[in-house]
């Protein structure tokens, strides 16, 4: 067992084993992850109370992460929600097409 006999070469050893730790505490970076979004945010960028939101989020009308007690929203997800419920999308109007005409006769 290695006994430090001065100060100096106590600081040296702690400070080696320092900076070995410390390259192992920091995060590994990924480029292409977007940031998680949160209900205030995901409002005033749809432009919508929160509370709507989060009643959304209970019906399961919008994409969302359950992270604990907390909901988080990705950015692409809500995009790729957003075009698929577009209502000047060509699924939402074929889906809404009335087949009958009204020029028909009642009776």
């Amino acid at each position: 067992m290695y006994i430090p006999k001065t100060v100096a070469q106590l600081l040296s050893i702690t400070s080696e084993h320092a900076t070995k730790s410390d390259k192992n505490l920091q995060p590994e970076t990924t480029p292409d992850v977007d940031p998680l979004l949160t209900v205030p945010e995901v409002s005033r960028w749809l432009r919508v109370k929160e509370s709507t939101v989060r009643k959304w989020v209970c019906y399961q009308r919008i994409p969302y992460l359950k992270i604990g007690r907390s909901v988080a929203f990705s950015k692409e997800h809500i995009e790729a929600w957003l075009k698929e419920n577009n209502p000047g999308s060509e699924r939402w109007s074929n889906q809404n097409k009335v087949e009958k005409s009204y020029n028909e006769a009642v009776r």
